[in-house]
């Protein structure tokens, strides 16, 4: 049976034609974007926060970081309570990373599966002449996962 032919691709060209159906998720990128910067920026939170309690654990008095604090005891209840809710901040902003970007890859990927059976649809009987139908789809879902 006849056999697919090979092209060279050319990756920058192939890149250019697959953006196109990244166009509706620009917002969702924008926001896995966004999520990813803050997880990042409170992973590093976590440790300059530790380092204060270790401080004010070491030293027994109070650093300037929590002026409403009037004892140590309460300065380190601040400590603790804000590096909890940066955590739980940091969790959500992980699952809005993982999240967004799976539901918009998995709807991405079927675009793309859409527009080539579109493709598909629209070329000559001759092409399918030569051509076995699973070889054809086969070659489509293997392509697109």
């Amino acid at each position: 049976m006849g056999a697919f032919k090979t092209y060279e691709v050319k990756p920058v060209r192939s890149f250019w034609q697959l953006r196109a159906f990244l166009k509706p998720y620009r917002w969702h990128m924008v926001a896995v974007i966004l999520a990813t910067v803050g997880v990042t920026g409170l992973n590093l939170l976590g440790p300059w926060i530790i380092r204060e309690v270790t401080a004010v654990v070491r030293t027994q008095s109070l650093s300037g970081l929590i002026p409403w604090a009037e004892n140590i005891t309460s300065h380190l209840l601040w400590l603790t309570l804000i590096f909890a809710g940066t955590q739980i901040i940091r969790g959500g902003f992980q699952f809005i990373t993982s999240y967004v970007a799976h539901v918009m890859a998995w709807r991405y990927v079927s675009d793309v599966r859409v527009g080539l059976y579109h493709h598909l649809q629209k070329l000559s009987l001759r092409f399918y002449h030569d051509k076995q139908t699973g070889e054809v789809m086969s070659r489509l879902v293997n392509t697109t996962s």
